[in-house]
């Protein structure tokens, strides 16, 4: 395998999707240049959607969503499917090749059930990232959906995996360079709705025991701990605002919230 730059990975929220163009035209640009990204998915606003549709209970817990048996086919299907194929569609058309993938495919996410409360949710036990440094030599940008094989001998064989916590397992499984969470806020707020713009991991651990950080920032402020654990550059900036990611892999500007050790 030839020797790569440093991976970057980018964790591509629900909230970002709308901002869809923009984001995916500054990853392209940013892949085709020749650092090779890899993108891991959300897609949770989409499948509220559909589940509010077909009328089936959404309840959350620690910004995890509960999944059930029915859940799991819809979280599948918006996920593996709509969402998936979606952004690839688009970032094909800026003239990048680009590949879906769900973390089912090669085992790239292996997974146990999380708890009881939480269903069909799955914590990540192994993954295996050979099949993405493949397609990143062949310089594919490989678009990851968060879906796991469930190790246990239960029907269906999946599990729903939050896309931070993928982001970040996958992160330290290709031994990134940078993981970038991309959300609809500027970083990790304070109190008083201020950017904090490092954090390190007992002031982290802390705005999540002080309640300060809530919701769906608990994961992202926890993957990023465990990222930058392993060596891994973490930061949670806004996606909405077009020039931020660069800024980030360039290291020309700092934006957003970085995390240190």
């Amino acid at each position: 395998m030839k020797e790569m730059k440093e991976i970057v990975v980018i964790k591509l929220g629900g909230s970002t999707l709308s901002e869809m163009d923009n984001n995916l035209k500054e990853i392209a640009d940013l892949h085709i240049s020749g650092i090779p990204v890899v993108i891991v998915h959300g897609g949770g606003a989409l499948i509220s959607e559909w589940m509010n549709k077909l009328e089936i209970k959404t309840d959350f817990i620690d910004g995890l969503r509960v999944t059930d048996e029915n859940s799991i086919q819809i979280v599948t299907s918006i996920l593996g499917g709509l969402v998936n194929k979606t952004l690839v569609a688009s970032i094909i058309n800026k003239n990048c090749k680009a590949i879906g993938l769900s973390g089912i495919d090669d085992n790239i996410f292996t997974a146990k059930f999380l708890d009881k409360t939480h269903g069909y949710v799955g914590n990540i036990i192994n993954t295996n990232s050979e099949f993405v440094e493949l397609l990143l030599n062949k310089e594919y940008l490989p678009v990851i959906a968060p879906i796991a094989i469930n190790n246990e001998l239960i029907d269906p064989p999946l599990l729903n995996i939050n896309g931070d916590i993928a982001a970040s397992a996958l992160a330290v499984s290709l031994q990134a360079d940078k993981l970038i969470f991309l959300t609809d806020v500027d970083g990790v707020l304070d109190e008083n709705s201020k950017l904090i713009s490092t954090l390190n991991t007992a002031q982290s651990k802390s705005l999540i025991s002080n309640g300060t950080a809530k919701s769906g920032m608990i994961p992202k402020i926890n993957s990023c701990i465990d990222a930058v654990e392993s060596n891994v550059e973490s930061f949670i900036i806004n996606g909405t605002k077009y020039g931020n990611l660069t800024s980030i892999i360039k290291n020309s500007e700092s934006v957003g919230t970085k995390f240190l050790v």
